[in-house]
């Protein structure tokens, strides 16, 4: 992205580049999307919080470079915080269409007392955390004292239990 004058040339400006990304990861993404809803639905579980957490989540976790980082996690967080992503969450939340739609609105009713507005800021701050832990621990060196010291599945399971805890806690008074 450093180089305005190609991304003018190639895709109008910086949305047209997101709009392109998106585009290109879409399938992979919608294709595997579906295929943890199939089995969440198979083993009971479509409307379990943290399945559906995980239907949302997993699939941009699914796009990995030979290193195993995560890149596609990184380029959600830039979504996240862009004006495009703003106008995709209008779309998704003002007429929530689709799997994610669906996967939200399933969601939403384990915190009925929650306002929407807050619901979705909670959806978009939690998303913003999950993705950015992923991209921190790619980032970091395996002898950081920092760094978290278990496997990728415990690893997803405690970014699981983090983003739960951040959407589904009650409202405050």
């Amino acid at each position: 992205m450093a180089n305005n004058s190609a991304i003018a040339y190639h895709f109008g400006d910086r949305d047209g580049l997101l709009r392109s990304i998106s585009r290109w990861r879409a399938g992979p993404i919608r294709e595997e999307r579906a295929r943890l809803q199939r089995l969440a639905e198979e083993q009971g579980e479509a409307d379990c919080p943290r399945r559906i957490i995980q239907i949302i989540t997993r699939p941009v976790l699914f796009i990995q470079n030979p290193d195993g980082s995560h890149p596609h996690a990184a380029f959600v967080i830039q979504m996240l915080r862009s004006r495009m992503g703003r106008e995709i969450r209008k779309m998704l939340f003002d007429r929530p269409t689709g799997m994610v739609g669906d996967l939200m609105r399933r969601l939403k009713r384990h915190v009925p007392d929650l306002s929407q507005s807050l619901f979705e800021f909670r959806l978009r701050s939690g998303a913003l955390a999950f993705y950015d832990a992923i991209v921190e621990r790619d980032e970091m060196a395996p002898d950081d004292p920092a760094r978290l010291d278990v496997d990728a599945e415990a690893f997803l399971a405690e970014l699981d239990a983090m983003l739960l805890s951040i959407i589904l806690r009650p409202p405050a008074c």
